[in-house]
């Protein structure tokens, strides 16, 4: 059977997909995930020139100071990683519309696997620096200094808990779109 033959024999009650559309939905989510890359490694840049300009800026205990500088490795092996999981290729232009569904699948799965879970390797990574500069602010002889420690606490447990909840929230929105792209192709 040719592609024509087999494009003509498509039951009538199947939603019928152009391959121009399915190309321009890969492409959509394509540009979304570079998108939320470039936010990635926007933070990533501010954060390394926020530890650096601490660093050389203010006096700090050499605790602190090994606490702030391993934010830069940390920061950067983040964003190396991010890139490795998240990144999204474009497809040939001369795929089919089957094909094309399915390339879009595999791309939207890679993203959600990318969101879904990263703060089991992202935490870790950064809690060497996190322990470095609590201990340093828990160990400093001022009073204001233990009072700070407390906010500080507080504050990190809630930035990882919200970090934790959008990306999971990103991944549930990533599988919500291959279900529905699933039931496109189940038809």
């Amino acid at each position: 059977m040719t592609t024509q033959e087999l494009w003509q024999s498509q039951a009538l009650d199947a939603p019928r997909i152009s391959p121009a559309f399915a190309r321009h939905q890969a492409s959509e989510a394509a540009r979304r995930a570079h998108w939320r890359n470039a936010q990635e490694y926007l933070t990533t840049a501010l954060c390394v020139g926020l530890a650096v300009w601490f660093f050389l800026s203010a006096k700090l205990s050499p605790l602190m100071q090994a606490g702030v500088i391993l934010v830069v490795p940390s920061s950067l092996i983040y964003a190396w990683c991010w890139r490795r999981l998240s990144s999204m290729s474009d497809g040939p232009a001369d795929m089919g519309v089957l094909d094309s569904l399915r390339f879009h699948r595999r791309q939207l799965e890679r993203q959600r696997d990318a969101w879904r879970g990263n703060w089991r390797w992202s935490v870790p990574l950064f809690l060497p620096s996190i322990v470095l500069i609590f201990a340093a602010t828990l160990m400093d002889p001022q009073p204001r200094a233990r009072d700070s420690a407390v906010f500080q606490a507080i504050w990190t447990l809630v930035g990882v808990g919200i970090a934790i909840y959008v990306c999971e929230r990103r991944a549930s929105r990533l599988q919500r779109e291959i279900d529905a792209l699933d039931s496109l192709t189940a038809s």
